[in-house]
C-alpha cells in the first residue's frame, strides 16, 4: 500500500511534504495574482490575500523565490526527518509503535497541506470566474477577524473528515490530520476573536 511505502521510508515522506509545501505557496502566489489583478474590483480583503502574517509581505509582492520559504521549507522537512530520528531512540523495542507514531506525524504534514490545497484550488477557480465577471454583481469587503474565521471553520470540516475515514481505515496517518488540522483551526479562531 502506497501509505505503508510513505511511512516505512522517511525520505520519501519529506520529498512528498516538501512537494506539497512548495505547491501551497506557488498556489498562494496564483490566487494572489488573481486576487490583484482583478478581484479586488469584487473582493477585497483586508490587509490582502495571505493570512500568516510569516509570508504576508512576500506574497503581497508576489515573490517566486522567497528567502522566509525557503528557511520554513528546510525547518519543516528537518523536523520531519527528526521526528523519524527521535521515535526510533523513543520506541527502540518496539518498531510497530515506531511506526504508529510516525504515521500520526506525517499525517500531521501532509494532510494539512491537502487541506489548504483544497482551499487554494477553491479560490483560484472562484476568482478565475470573478475575472470574468460572472456570478457577480457588487463588492464584499473581509474583514480580517472574518477571514480567520472562515478558515478554521473550513479546517474544522478536513479535521472531522480525517477523524471519520480514520474511524473507518484504522490508519493513525488521519489522526495526524485531523490534529494537525484542529490546531490551525483552533489558532485562527483565537485570532479572529482577538480582532
Amino acid at each position: 500500500m502506497l501509505l505503508d511505502y510513505i511511512i516505512n521510508n522517511v525520505w520519501i515522506c519529506v520529498i512528498l511534504w516538501a512537494v506539497l509545501y512548495a505547491s501551497d505557496y506557488m498556489l498562494t502566489i496564483v490566487g494572489a495574482r488573481l486576487y490583484q489583478q482583478g478581484v479586488q474590483k469584487y473582493i477585497y480583503f483586508e490587509k490582502g490575500y495571505e493570512l500568516n502574517p510569516y509570508f504576508e509581505k512576500d506574497v503581497a509582492q508576489l515573490k517566486l523565490f522567497s528567502s522566509r520559504f525557503v528557511f520554513m521549507l528546510l525547518g519543516t522537512s528537518a523536523s520531519i526527518f527528526i521526528a523519524r530520528l527521535a521515535l526510533d531512540i523513543v520506541f527502540k523495542s518496539s518498531p510497530a509503535m515506531q511506526l504508529k507514531m510516525f504515521e500520526i506525524v506525517a499525517g500531521c504534514f501532509i494532510l494539512m497541506e491537502l487541506a489548504i490545497h483544497g482551499r487554494h484550488f477553491r479560490n483560484i477557480l472562484f476568482f478565475k470566474k470573478l475575472m470574468r465577471s460572472l456570478g457577480i454583481d457588487g463588492r464584499i469587503e473581509y474583514s480580517r477577524w472574518l477571514s480567520h474565521y472562515m478558515s478554521s471553520i473550513e479546517l474544522l470540516w478536513s479535521a472531522f473528515f480525517y477523524f471519520i475515514i480514520f474511524l473507518l481505515t484504522g490508519r493513525f496517518f488521519f489522526i495526524g490530520g485531523a490534529l494537525s488540522c484542529l490546531a490551525v483551526a483552533s489558532k485562527s479562531e483565537k485570532i479572529a476573536q482577538k480582532k
